[in-house]
């Protein structure tokens, strides 16, 4: 059986096509598809998700086999709780949730659709709790149905971050970040001990720099996203006085509408350094946004903490094709 994953996007809609053999991850091939907003009317209440819904459904009527859907949920109507359940049995302990989360969310738990992933430590289980409005959910639901989408599995992005790292088995640092930049957000995952213990998002993203660059450059938003993808960079301050005088404006630019996403990124740190007592020592960077050139350096330099990306797919990657596909590799996971 066919199985695709899907990472919906603002900017892009992400495919991922593999199959299981043998308790072995057979990668097929992996498409992105640009979202066209000038096909809808962009008033429309959640267009949104007619946009990406469409395309989701015309990319599966291309399969001729059948095929397993995994997609995720909107992060913009989910919010995650972290819980610690004082059962060893699972099955127990996961009815202690809605007890717990009753007077840990801002609306009624009638109100409230959830799901949750449970880990056993030691005499107890730990919980990631994803939770949503079921009006929201049912907006959503009722988009699959209209565009015939049905996934086997619907997701959050917290969990599949979560279950990735736990599951990797490449060499982590002790306490980090995955800083996945986006189009329309930038979501942060702290991890202590390969343990998802918080996330975070913030609304300066990939869509605030092509913002800035139309108009400070009086240019179309179109052909301010092109700029962006095909020229844009950062610099580090020690970079300045190797360009040229225009090259430090562009810079000059940049760095002024990213600057508030530093600030915010250094909030979430100090407060996972008081909450977990360690400091993060590495951040690993994604999403679309993540390409632009230079930004691993010139964030290494403002956080203060090495910078590298995300290499989804590991460093012993079965297929030669994900191996050259450095570009994909890096965009998958967000936008």
């Amino acid at each position: 059986m066919q199985i695709v994953s899907v990472d919906i996007g603002t900017y892009s809609i992400k495919m991922l096509t593999f199959r299981v053999d043998k308790n072995k991850v057979v990668y097929d091939y992996a498409k992105e598809v640009v979202i066209d907003t000038d096909e809808y009317n962009i008033v429309a209440e959640h267009i949104e998700w007619d946009l990406q819904l469409k395309i989701i459904s015309e990319f599966i009527e291309t399969l001729d086999e059948e095929t397993r859907l995994i997609i995720n949920a909107p992060n913009e109507i989910l919010t995650t709780r972290y819980l610690n359940l004082p059962l060893k049995n699972k099955k127990k302990a996961s009815l202690m949730i809605p007890f717990q989360l009753e007077e840990d969310i801002p609306f009624s738990l009638s109100d409230a659709h959830f799901g949750a992933v449970l880990h056993t430590v030691d005499q107890r289980n730990e919980a990631l709790v994803s939770i949503t409005k079921k009006a929201d959910f049912s907006g959503f639901y009722d988009k699959m149905l209209e565009y015939s989408v049905e996934p086997k599995i619907v997701t959050s992005q917290e969990s599949v971050y979560d279950t990735f790292i736990r599951n990797t088995k490449e060499i982590l640092p002790p306490s980090f970040c995955i800083l996945d930049i986006g189009h329309s957000t930038t979501k942060a995952y702290f991890y202590n001990d390969k343990k998802l213990v918080s996330n975070h998002r913030s609304y300066i993203a990939g869509r605030t720099i092509s913002e800035v660059i139309a108009e400070n450059y009086k240019i179309d938003l179109e052909e301010a996203n092109l700029y962006k993808h095909q020229n844009c960079f950062f610099l580090t301050k020690d970079q300045y006085e190797n360009v040229n005088e225009n090259q430090r404006t562009f810079a000059s630019l940049m760095e002024k509408a990213i600057l508030p996403l530093i600030h915010e990124f250094k909030r979430w740190e100090i407060g996972h350094r008081i909450h977990e007592g360690v400091g993060i020592s590495e951040v690993l960077i994604t999403g679309g946004s993540a390409n632009i050139k230079n930004v691993h350096n010139y964030l290494a330099t403002e956080l203060g903490v090495k910078v590298n990306f995300l290499e989804s797919y590991g460093e012993h990657a079965d297929s030669q094709k994900i191996d050259n596909d450095e570009k994909f590799r890096r965009k998958f996971t967000a936008c």
